[in-house]
C-alpha cells in the first residue's frame, strides 16, 4: 500500500515520455480516461497515480518506470495509441473476474494493437522452437476473453507489482533490459517464461495505433480527383 497525499494508491498509469510531442488522439484519451478512472475506478480516499519515464530510449524508459511506480500495479501506455475512456476499467475488470471466478492469477496483461504498417498484423506472439524468436500469431479462434501469448508489444500493458518483484529478486534482472538480442518487450517476456508465468492478452480491448500519413497530390488527391471527375463526367452524360 502506498500513500500519497493522505489517500490511497492503487496503481499507476505510466507514460512512455522523453519525447517532444505526442498525437492530440493520445492526450484527448487519456484525459478522458482518467476521467472515467476517478469516477467507476477510485473509490472515495483513493487515487491512480501518474507518472511518465524522461528518457526516449524504450528499454531504459519502461525500466524506469518499472521501478518507481506505485501501487498494485503498472499500467504502461505509449503516447502513438487511442484508446476509450474505460480502457484500465476492463482490464481490471479481466483480472478480477478470472482471479474470482476461475483462480486465474493474472499477472500480466496487454491489451491489442497491431502494426502501423501492411498488412497490419496484430502485436501478439509466440515463441519459435528455440525461443530465439518470437512467431507473430495472426489470427486465432476463441470465445473467451483473453488468450495464451507468449509475447506481446509493451505499449498497452499492464503488470502487477509481484511480478517485477520476482524478475529483481529470482533473476536479479531489470524487467524491460534486451536479453539474447531481443527488443525490450520481447526480453521482458522472455524474462516471464523464464520464471514460468504466463501473459496473457485482452484481444477484445483494443488501443488503436496511431500514424501520421503525408497527403500529397501523388499519393491520395489525384488518385481520388480522377475518380470524382469520372463520376461528374458520366452523370453529365446523362
Amino acid at each position: 500500500m502506498n500513500i500519497l497525499m493522505g489517500k490511497k494508491t492503487i496503481g499507476t498509469i505510466g507514460l512512455m515520455g522523453g519525447v517532444p510531442s505526442n498525437h492530440f488522439e493520445f492526450t484527448w484519451s487519456l484525459a478522458n480516461m482518467i476521467q472515467y478512472n476517478n469516477e467507476y475506478i477510485c473509490t472515495p480516499g483513493e487515487i491512480i497515480h501518474l507518472d511518465h519515464a524522461d528518457v526516449s530510449y524504450h528499454a531504459a524508459a519502461r525500466n524506469q518506470l518499472a521501478s518507481r511506480f506505485l501501487g498494485d500495479w503498472l499500467l504502461m501506455l505509449d503516447l502513438d495509441h487511442a484508446f476509450q475512456p474505460d480502457l484500465l476499467a476492463r482490464m481490471l475488470l479481466l483480472v478480477n473476474q478470472y482471479k474470482h471466478f476461475k483462480d486465474i492469477d493474472i499477472g500480466v496483461l496487454s491489451a491489442l494493437y497491431h502494426y502501423r504498417r501492411e498488412p497490419f498484423l496484430p502485436v501478439a506472439y509466440m515463441w519459435n522452437d528455440k525461443k530465439t524468436g518470437c512467431q507473430q500469431m495472426t489470427d486465432w479462434e476463441s470465445d473467451s476473453l483473453l488468450i495464451e501469448v507468449d509475447s506481446a508489444g509493451a505499449g498497452c500493458l499492464l503488470v502487477k507489482r509481484e511480478i517485477f518483484h520476482r524478475i529483481y529478486e529470482d533473476l536479479n534482472e531489470e524487467p524491460f533490459s534486451p536479453k539474447n538480442g531481443l527488443s525490450e518487450d520481447h526480453s521482458f517476456f522472455y524474462r516471464l517464461s523464464e520464471l514460468g508465468i504466463q501473459p496473457y492478452l485482452a484481444h477484445k480491448i483494443q488501443a488503436a495505433h496511431l500514424m501520421t500519413v503525408p497527403i500529397t497530390t501523388e499519393t491520395h488527391y489525384r488518385e481520388r480527383f480522377d475518380v470524382l471527375s469520372k463520376a461528374v463526367d458520366l452523370e453529365n452524360r446523362h
